[in-house]
């Protein structure tokens, strides 16, 4: 039976997007993004190491072969006030955190492209523990 998480966090903000869409792209062409550009950021809360906001900034590179160009930003609050070990904190912060602010970018981005007629665009899933969380390259 699936047990509520010691960790909790705010909905989501959205802190900043730029969606463009690339006018040179045949729609008839499949719409993935090629080389992503992932980077979180956490930041401190004010009188309490148990509470920290992660950003999570996702860009596609921009190029020409892409249907879209997307640069967002989003935030959410994380309060580990139930956590004793600030590892176990440290290690969420840099794994889940980001992980769980992505599920939340993710269909944003997908239902603006469905809106401008360019064709579907799903971000790929993305693991955060295999990584350096600086870039993620796509093979197509």
């Amino acid at each position: 039976m699936a047990e509520k998480s010691i960790f909790q966090f705010t909905d989501p903000e959205l802190l900043e997007v730029v969606f463009k869409k690339n006018s040179d792209f045949d729609a008839k062409n499949e719409s993935k993004p090629g080389k992503l550009k992932i980077e979180p950021r956490i930041d401190g809360y004010p009188d309490d190491d148990k509470k920290f906001y992660l950003s999570l900034r996702v860009a596609t590179s921009g190029d020409g072969d892409e249907p879209y160009s997307v640069n967002i930003m989003m935030r959410a609050l994380f309060d580990a006030k139930n956590i004793q070990d600030l590892n176990q904190i440290k290690q969420f912060a840099r794994v889940n955190a980001p992980a769980l602010v992505y599920s939340y970018i993710r269909p944003l981005i997908a239902y603006l492209a469905n809106q401008s007629g360019n064709g579907p665009f799903h971000l790929p899933f993305y693991n955060f523990s295999t990584s350096d969380n600086k870039e993620n390259k796509r093979d197509s």
